[in-house]
């Protein structure tokens, strides 16, 4: 249990690291061209809802219970973690050296991208410890009933 709330207070660090990288980011100019690929208002909503997630996880990492719709949770994670990496990808056909710039600072017009990298590593990250938590929850988590593993690790139904 510790070490789930360990990969959690990282994960919330990461997650509200990322709110205020966003809410704190300059406006780009818009005689830019591509101008979309500064925005990055959709990792501030997707951190607010890895937030929330997190409820959950702690009160069964308290309770004790299994996870009520770990796939779920899991799905929504990989396809942050998928929109994330098309945004990286797509920095880096357009602007290849903005890789060089990534910064906190928030004062800093020239280094836009290098935020907006630092929002997409963040999110990756938080992601990826989100992930972990999940997995160590679930294999503490109490076998359902009516199954029992074997030692070969395949789950049988019990002869009732």
């Amino acid at each position: 249990m510790l070490s789930f709330m360990l990969i959690s207070a990282a994960c919330i660090a990461f997650d509200v690291l990322i709110i205020i990288t966003s809410y704190n980011k300059v406006d780009t100019p818009d005689d830019t061209d591509y101008v979309w690929i500064h925005k990055i208002f959709y990792l501030e909503i997707l951190a607010f809802i890895r937030l929330v997630l997190l409820l959950p996880l702690f009160v069964n990492s308290v309770t004790g219970k299994r996870l009520e719709y770990p796939k779920t949770m899991s799905f929504m994670l990989y396809s942050t973690i998928g929109a994330a990496f098309v945004h990286m990808f797509a920095i880096l056909l357009i602007e290849p050296e903005s890789v060089h710039d990534i910064t906190l600072d928030t004062d800093d017009e020239e280094k836009d991208l290098g935020m907006v990298w630092t929002a997409l590593l963040l999110t990756v990250s938080s992601c990826f410890l989100h992930r972990i938590g999940i997995r160590s929850l679930s294999s503490t988590a109490p076998p359902v009933r009516g199954t029992y593993v074997t030692k070969a690790g395949s789950k049988h139904a019990s002869q009732r």
